[in-house]
């Protein structure tokens, strides 16, 4: 919160700084139209309907497999992912973009929702499934995962729902959540190997 606050305040006190109208209308000019469809598809990803079915499979994936500290942080990520997602957007209520007739999209526009999820929630689902696999999967894995956000966050942009600096937010803050997770929430060490003896 406290890292969000002092991004508000040094970056985005107005909404819709010039910058960031040109970058929003440059966008929209150069291959907006174009790909409106798949950026559709790629924001849905964000959306609750996307969202909370992911939750309720993994969660109940992990539970079932009897996976308490993954489950732990998995359910502690997205608590607090979304408690920052409302809270900000409640207390800062910065205007959605107006540039574009056809993108309307209901509530206040800092930081976004979809860019903190992308980050910090897809992020954490990528670290839990590949956290016992080999480190060629793990970079595989993040490196999609990698692809996946930052294609989430430009698809807000080509729809025109949020500014630039509500992505960038969204991206900072859904690392710092993560982060924290990690660090307050223990892993289970793995159990120690058994000494094999040589037959005499």
């Amino acid at each position: 919160m406290l890292l969000l606050t002092v991004f508000h305040a040094v970056a985005v006190v107005e909404a819709g700084a010039p910058w960031e109208r040109a970058w929003l209308l440059g966008i929209h000019a150069s291959w907006g139209m174009a790909v409106m469809g798949a950026a559709g598809a790629v924001s849905a990803l964000g959306y609750p309907v996307v969202v909370v079915p992911v939750i309720v499979g993994f969660g109940a994936a992990l539970w079932l497999r009897q996976l308490g500290w993954m489950l732990a942080r998995f359910a502690a990520v997205t608590g607090a992912l979304t408690a920052v997602d409302f809270g900000c957007k409640a207390l800062f209520g910065r205007p959605r973009p107006a540039l574009f007739p056809h993108a309307f999209v209901a509530g206040a526009s800092y930081p976004s929702g979809h860019a903190l999820f992308a980050v910090g929630f897809y992020g954490a689902i990528t670290s839990l499934l590949v956290a016992a696999a080999s480190r060629g999967v793990r970079r595989a894995a993040f490196a999609v995962w990698a692809a996946m956000a930052l294609a989430i966050g430009l698809s807000r942009l080509v729809l025109g729902v949020h500014w630039p600096t509500d992505v960038f937010a969204g991206y900072g803050a859904g690392a710092v959540v993560w982060a924290a997770v990690w660090i307050a929430v223990p892993a289970v060490p793995a159990p120690p190997r058994m000494m094999r003896t040589r037959p005499r």
